[in-house]
């Protein structure tokens, strides 16, 4: 679930608690202290699920990712992988040419509720600008007059009596020169001079920013409505208690009505007229006490438990202890593929200590059935994000942070060291030399494979590439390498084929790889979040530190993306791989076996 929903879901919780301590404290407390806890209210249930820190995980979280490219090291088998560059490159071409000419969205149901939401915000706040200006039109209509301690504002309204904003007070022309007209005067001055507008103004914008809570909708109720009380109990020292009641009953027809002012109004005549009548002594420190508690309950339901499922507390570093193997299993929801159902595409076994013994790839993408082979890694992957590459597809350029970290090029340089991957299809006739240019922390900068010879073996076996016959022609002389970083993070890798005189001759320019703009990397804190390289886009997102959704994207349009979904402890259950149109087309189940199982 989008942090934000979760965020507003401890919102109405926490209000909900809080509201329910207003309703046992009101009996016994002033109305003066009612003010101070009301307002709190609003202030505590927007702040309190901050102090938890958890807003981002769910029980059962799903992540969306997405298939992969070719990897631009090679991180299969040191046999031929199954599926082969050209492979990808013919599906990744197919589903280029079947995209609609429109971009295909990414908007998913989540982006959709928060769209939704946020036009309620929009709404609901333009209503208070259109309140305020009603106020602004209405200061202009009135006729200003000096009052017995300040200016007002004479409204020539039908049925209107009196209202305040702020430190602005108007009084009904019909009550000029009447008996009414100074009580409703000093009614309206005890709001202005006591701030009541802030009250209802800060209860506007809570309830248009958490429009969907109706407790926040209840608490402004009752702000607006303690107002009037803490007003109605002021008047009591300037009339008397039976007249002044018998006035609200007179002025209970009045018709005007802003949100964000105080109005002399009687909608709620019996409440006020009980309240004037029922004797509430001011028990603040008790007061005090229960609000309290009504506070560290809210804190602890809302900000230390965990409500959502408890994955908020998923632990996959923990979830992973004592595992033996991973398994993933292949379901089509297609039906030209559906006789691939239940075989398994990889296997990931693990030692006791939780490190990798090997990972056997059975299937790749498109899933067709082939025989086991092992994946080759540079050096110990990561346990935990092994599983990721397990569902039979790549993770492109962002394969090698995924499974050996951000720093990923200094474990690239020790596996490099001792021959370039590249140059495995040329070192049965070339021989090469790898060097490396250390920057900052030591991190590499430059990778230099040169070549410095033929292969005597391919020479003697005549394994070689001739120009007219007479000399071998060397279609590179080797293969540089380029990193950028940020705070010792990779930024951006370049790489290209150094030149071969002679190819350039014959071949020209473009035989020649250029560098182009490389693949460049972008973090959110230490996250990975998109990896962009010639037309393609991987694109994640995260919650409490877990990959939740990757988009891929070919030429600007999503290709596909994926789901997945977590256990309570943080192990991962299933995949569930959607194409561009987001129809689900497969789905991968995780099955585990643990040391302490035997």
């Amino acid at each position: 679930m989008n942090s934000f929903f979760i965020y507003l879901l401890e919102v109405s919780g926490a209000s909900a608690i809080l509201y329910f301590g207003f309703l046992i404290l009101s009996k016994n407390t002033s109305v003066k202290f009612r003010r101070l806890y009301l307002l709190s209210c609003l202030l505590m249930s927007a702040a309190i699920p901050f102090s938890g820190l958890h807003l981002s995980s769910p029980l059962t979280v799903s992540f969306h990712e997405e298939p992969r490219a070719s990897s631009f090291i090679a991180t299969s088998s040191p046999v031929t992988s199954p599926v082969s560059t050209a492979s990808m490159d013919e599906a990744t071409e197919i589903a280029t040419a079947a995209l609609p000419v429109e971009q295909v969205s990414s908007v998913e149901t989540g982006d959709i509720l928060l769209f939704v939401y946020l036009i309620g915000v929009i709404f609901f706040l333009v209503r208070i600008g259109i309140s305020m200006y009603g106020v602004y039109r209405l200061m202009k209509s009135a006729e200003k007059v000096d009052g017995e301690f300040s200016s007002f504002f004479i409204v020539d309204k039908e049925a209107f009596t009196g209202a305040s904003f702020f430190q602005l007070i108007f009084i009904g022309k019909s009550l000029l020169n009447t008996s009414k007209e100074s009580i409703i005067y000093r009614h309206e001055q005890v709001h202005a001079t006591r701030w009541h507008s802030l009250d209802l103004l800060l209860s506007e914008v809570y309830t248009a920013v958490f429009w969907l809570n109706p407790i926040g909708w209840l608490i402004k109720s009752q702000i607006r409505l303690n107002t009037e009380y803490e007003a109605d109990e002021a008047m009591m020292s300037h009339v008397d208690r039976k007249a002044y009641s018998h006035m609200l009953i007179d002025l209970s027809s009045t018709l005007y009505y802003e949100r964000v002012s105080n109005f002399f109004s009687a909608k709620s005549v019996k409440r006020r007229i009980e309240s004037l009548h029922t004797f509430r002594e001011h028990k603040f420190y008790r007061g005090l006490v229960w609000t309290s508690l009504f506070y560290a309950l809210a804190f602890l339901l809302i900000a230390c438990v965990e409500p959502w499922e408890g994955s908020r507390s998923a632990d996959p570093v923990k979830a992973m202890e004592n595992i033996k193997t991973v398994t993933t299993r292949f379901t089509s929801h297609q039906s030209d593929t559906q006789d691939k159902d239940d075989r398994v595409i990889a296997v990931a076994y693990y030692h006791p200590d939780g490190t990798i013994d090997r990972v056997d790839q059975h299937m790749t993408y498109p899933y067709n059935y082939k025989n086991p082979f092992r994946r080759e890694f540079w050096t110990e992957p990561d346990p935990i994000n092994v599983p990721l590459v397990m569902d039979g597809l790549e993770l492109g350029n962002a394969e090698n942070n995924i499974l050996y970290g951000n720093d990923w090029p200094v474990k690239y340089w020790d596996y490099v060291k001792n021959g370039h991957p590249k140059m495995k299809t040329h070192s049965e006739i070339f021989t090469y030399n790898v060097s490396v240019e250390r920057g900052q922390f030591d991190l590499p900068v430059k990778i230099f494979t040169t070549e410095t010879g033929l292969n005597e073996d391919a020479i003697a076996n005549r394994h070689v590439f001739y120009n007219n016959k007479e000399a071998p022609l060397r279609l590179f002389k080797g293969y540089e390498e380029e990193f950028e970083y940020n705070d010792g993070k990779v930024t951006r890798y370049l790489a290209s084929y150094i030149p071969d005189e002679a190819a350039e001759e014959i071949f020209g320019k473009n035989g020649v790889v250029e560098k182009g703009d490389g693949v460049v990397y972008v973090y959110e804190n230490n996250n990975l979040s998109r990896v962009t390289y010639s037309d393609r886009v991987y694109q994640f997102a995260y919650e409490g530190g877990l990959l939740t959704r990757t988009e891929y994207y070919i030429k600007e349009n999503m290709y596909n993306y994926r789901e997945h979904f977590y256990s309570a402890e943080g192990l991962r259950t299933r995949t569930e791989i959607y194409n561009l149109y987001k129809e689900l087309e497969f789905t991968i189940d995780y099955d585990y076996e643990f040391y302490e199982d035997q």
